[in-house]
């Protein structure tokens, strides 16, 4: 049920979950939106494919930005050499992050494992967009393995 507040205070209206006028600072945050997934993707490909991490948010105007921030994990478990990823990120189907062709352009090198040993490295990122749209936008994280190499990312 919507409160109206009238008087010589200024303040015209509040209702529940509707700010209607709002004057903040510039850099003020307005909506945080987290994406998670615990599933484990195999990439075999130095193609990005999805690795089914995603989050949708809703931009207030046309002019706000909006900061992804990523975390991912790349586990080896074989003795095959030369292994590495890296991320993209997009907006939709649009690229706004390569993720390279070799380690120079943005491979996380991983070790060969022995039939003893497993190698595990993370790596973060982060992307700050200006989509200059008010519509619903998805932004999801893309992997891929240097030379083609298998990956287990998470």
């Amino acid at each position: 049920m919507p409160t109206e507040i009238s008087g010589a205070t200024g303040v015209n209206k509040v209702q529940t979950d509707a700010i209607e006028h709002l004057d903040l600072p510039s850099g003020s945050v307005l909506q945080v939106v987290r994406g998670t997934t615990s599933t484990n993707v195999a990439v075999t490909s130095n193609t990005p494919v999805s690795i089914g991490l995603s989050a949708t948010i809703t931009p207030k105007a046309t002019s706000s930005k909006i900061l992804i921030m990523f975390g991912v994990a790349g586990l080896v478990t074989d003795s095959t050499a030369d292994r590495g990823f890296a991320l993209a990120v997009l907006r939709g189907s649009t690229s706004l992050q390569q993720a390279g062709s070799d380690y120079a352009d943005g491979y996380l090198y991983m070790p060969a494992s022995t039939s003893a040993q497993q190698y595990m490295s993370r790596s973060s990122g982060d992307y700050l967009d200006s989509p200059n749209t008010t519509s619903s936008t998805t932004y999801s994280i893309y992997g891929s393995t240097y030379s083609s190499r298998s990956v287990d990312l998470n």
